[in-house]
């Protein structure tokens, strides 16, 4: 109880400094005395207080509007990881998204790779087989890349066509996509017009890739001036231009081998194709043999030649 009128004091003495701000008279000394004797009148009054604050609480409250409840958690979209490992939503609507935390892009531009996009126009024409001799005096750009016997274009009717103009008209396709690729990898043509005398594995990848695109190589079978099919460039080449370049894009668009067919409508059809599914030297594709996409197997055996070359 004494404790409850020591509550109703300090109450009362912070009521008094309110009232006295406000110029309004303090209860008097003796009034608080006869106030404080009456243990009754200060539980009902205590009562009183409470209850009034409560009111005034809810009339705020009221006032500001109705307390809005926390929204629920929604339940996140169930997400499936496929092999490739990109991860997409079971709802079709929410974005696609990669898994990879370091995934960049760099040089996934379009076309993916050089020339990649002419290749199916180049297979269309018909060809001949030309020594490679005859070919390297009318060659500056492509004449450290081209080192076997190419196929040259023949021109419609059957008429002949001197070598050397054919030579020039394929280099000059080949110097053209060389400068458009440079571009869209962002590197100025100017400062590299001499590929292959640069320590850049990266620019002479490219340099390699639309020689070869440009300058199939002739069928082992075929002799000088015989028909002969368009070859496509080895997988290695293309292998060897990510891997110089470090070519990424966060989806499956760099595969070197590949073979698409879209539909267009009810009759028409496009085929697209990619590299051929060898290693360069090889007489399935076009390629040099400057050592770029000898497997492991071809490694092992060479190995095993040298070997038992020691042994002997």
């Amino acid at each position: 109880m004494l404790r409850d009128v020591a509550a109703v004091v300090g109450l009362e003495a912070h009521a008094a400094a309110a009232e006295q701000a406000r110029g309004m008279p303090l209860l008097s000394e003796q009034g608080a005395r006869t106030f404080a004797g009456r243990p009754f009148a200060i539980i009902v009054c205590v009562f009183l207080a409470s209850v009034f604050s409560i009111t005034a609480s809810s009339f705020e409250i009221g006032a500001l509007g109705k307390v809005s409840e926390p929204p629920p958690v929604q339940k996140p979209n169930e997400v499936e990881v496929g092999s490739d490992g990109v991860a997409r939503f079971a709802d079709p609507d929410p974005p696609i998204y990669t898994t990879n935390p370091i995934c960049g892009k760099k040089h996934c531009i379009n076309p993916m790779f050089p020339a990649m996009e002419d290749m199916s126009r180049l297979e269309t024409q018909k060809y001949a087989m030309v020594p490679l001799e005859k070919v390297q005096p009318a060659l500056s750009f492509c004449q450290k890349a081209v080192t076997y016997n190419p196929a040259l274009p023949q021109p419609d009717g059957g008429a002949a066509a001197p070598i050397g103009a054919l030579a020039k008209i394929m280099e000059h396709q080949a110097i053209t996509m060389y400068v458009f690729h440079l571009q869209g990898m962002g590197i100025e043509f100017w400062d590299h017009r001499h590929p292959d005398r640069e320590n850049n594995e990266c620019l002479k990848s490219v340099w390699r890739m639309v020689c070869y695109t440009y300058f199939p190589k002739a069928e082992a079978s075929a002799t000088e001036g015989q028909p002969t099919t368009y070859q496509r460039p080895c997988k290695s080449s293309c292998m060897n231009y990510i891997k110089s370049c470090k070519v990424e894009c966060c989806d499956e668009s760099v595969q070197c081998v590949f073979h698409h067919n879209q539909t267009i409508n009810a009759t028409a059809m496009i085929q697209t194709k990619g590299y051929v599914s060898h290693d360069a030297p090889s007489a399935m594709c076009t390629g040099g043999a400057n050592g770029v996409g000898v497997d492991s197997l071809g490694l092992l055996l060479i190995a095993m030649g040298a070997l038992i070359a020691l042994l002997r």
